[in-house]
């Protein structure tokens, strides 16, 4: 049953999502929308990120959502306090799903393995609707989809829908061992050229240490990661 569907159908007026009769707009001079507007009202995300080095060294790290109010977002490191938005890190104009701290203080107190925390108004998420979540050691499901056409380095659980059309694209994961309960999921939506995906260094892929390749049109993969190899499932 959908949100919408639940909500309208909960009639207990003991419980906090209740909608009433009183509630609901029953007139020919409102529509569908007006309820629906409502909903899809900014709701607050919480995501756990565990620093890798690409992370590190791209100092940025992605979020599953867009932002909706960059100054909402806050980020506190496992053991730690609170940062300070503009001091500490930013979260960039056009690109309203990354947080950033190249060149600012959260730079000199984060390292490789350090579990961040991240929470925001995220656009588009029904009201009521739990944050979406990449607990270390729990998962956080699939990775809203990201359109690629160059060359890739995978940072988390992602969601590539790669376009071949003008050349090879390679897709670079990252070290297993930074990278436990990831999903990545490679779509090869268009082209004929192919995709490459690379694992870290040494690391493996359904115990075997070589690349995988992907040439032929909505074909796709999906990888999963135990913190020290990936597998396909």
């Amino acid at each position: 049953m959908s949100l919408l569907s639940a909500r309208f159908l909960n009639r207990k007026t003991t419980e906090p999502n209740h909608v009433g009769a009183s509630t609901l707009p029953y007139s020919d001079t409102h529509s569908i929308r007006d309820v629906i507007d409502p909903l899809l009202a900014p709701s607050i995300v919480v995501e756990y990120k565990t620093l890798t080095s690409t992370h590190i060294a791209e100092g940025r790290v992605r979020l599953a959502n867009t932002v909706a109010r960059r100054d909402s977002v806050v980020v506190t490191v496992k053991n730690g306090i609170p940062q300070f938005y503009g001091t500490d890190f930013l979260v960039s104009e056009d690109s309203p799903n990354y947080v950033y701290w190249d060149g600012l203080e959260l730079a000199d107190r984060i390292e490789v393995g350090d579990i961040v925390m991240v929470q925001y108004e995220s656009e588009g998420i029904p009201t009521g609707t739990p944050g979406v979540k990449d607990e270390p050691g729990g998962g956080g499901g699939f990775a809203t989809p990201v359109k690629i056409y160059a060359d890739h380095q995978v940072t988390g659980s992602e969601t590539l829908l790669v376009d071949t059309v003008d050349d090879v694209v390679s897709v670079f994961l990252p070290e297993a061992a930074q990278a436990k309960d990831a999903v990545v999921i490679v779509k090869m939506v268009a082209g004929e050229h192919g995709v490459v995906i690379t694992p870290f260094g040494t690391d493996s892929i359904d115990s075997v240490a070589n690349d995988l390749v992907l040439d032929i049109e909505h074909a796709s993969y999906t990888l999963l990661c135990d913190g020290e190899a990936w597998y396909i499932v």
